[in-house]
């Protein structure tokens, strides 16, 4: 049998519902050692069919629970995928304000802009492949879909995560630091490369 640092959870053939497919996933890490650091699953996010491959890692035992990582591995993924739409022109930036502070939506917008904007041939970044590769993703009409999440808890209040999208045939990460603030959980820092 090959042991690795992390468990390898099976999942079902046939991915039923959102609701129930998350669960499952749930519950098949509930069912791990709670000292457990590291561990990896598969869910459905968002609208996607396929399923979007999660490895979590806490630093210590007392950081972020299993069930609250899942959820916040679910959010970050769904909400890079909205990131990205915003920064492309193709949603309007509103919806993000819920999930995220003024301060990351506003350089996400700024970014957006920049990005969009057709560069003046005489600008030395031009013609620098990255820029170039970044246009292909902002200029292209294809959807974006979730492949994979990497996650690390430092503490039971942060969370740091880089999302592995595909807009077409480029692929992108999106890196995101999430907070919980009182109840809830707020990306506080969200970077496209």
């Amino acid at each position: 049998m090959e042991k690795s640092i992390a468990t390898r959870i099976p999942v079902p053939a046939a991915l039923p519902g959102l609701d129930q497919c998350n669960a499952g996933a749930a519950e098949a890490c509930r069912t791990q050692s709670a000292s457990q650091r590291c561990w990896e699953t598969t869910m459905k996010v968002g609208v996607y069919d396929g399923p979007v491959g999660i490895h979590f890692v806490r630093v210590t035992d007392t950081d972020l629970g299993v069930e609250e990582g899942l959820r916040v591995c679910e959010a970050a993924a769904s909400i890079a995928c909205f990131a990205v739409d915003v920064v492309r022109g193709r949603l309007a930036p509103e919806g993000l304000y819920r999930f995220m502070t003024a301060v990351s939506v506003s350089r996400l917008l700024v970014f957006g802009q920049l990005a969009q904007d057709d560069p003046d041939p005489g600008k030395p970044w031009g013609n620098v492949p990255g820029f170039i590769r970044l246009k292909a993703i902002f200029c292209s009409k294809a959807p974006v879909v979730p492949l994979r999440v990497r996650a690390m808890a430092f503490d039971a209040d942060r969370a740091d995560l880089v999302v592995s999208l595909a807009v077409g045939e480029q692929h992108c990460w999106v890196c995101m630091r999430w907070l919980r603030r009182g109840g809830r959980w707020v990306c506080d820092l969200c970077d496209i490369g």
